[in-house]
């Protein structure tokens, strides 16, 4: 079982999200210039997928986060 919460973004820097337990999830998403967050409970089986799949890394569109873009999200989510 994995801990919570887990860091992880979109490969190409458009989408940071923080992964806070197997059907909580916030995202950070690029739009031109500003960041919107959004927070999501998955309660549709796609979305569940979605979070599993972030989870696992077995794809080339999603990366770990660097431990200074961690530290950027966790700020920017409150979470330091």
């Amino acid at each position: 079982m994995p801990t919570f919460p887990q860091f992880k973004k979109y490969a190409d820097g458009s989408s940071y999200f923080a992964v806070m337990g197997p059907k909580h999830l916030i995202e950070l998403k690029a739009i031109g210039t500003k960041w919107i967050r959004l927070e999501k409970m998955a309660t549709v089986y796609p979305d569940v997928l979605f979070i599993s799949d972030l989870l696992t890394g077995d794809n080339a569109w999603v990366e770990p986060l660097t431990a200074s873009e961690e530290h950027w999200l966790r700020k920017e989510l409150d979470l330091i």
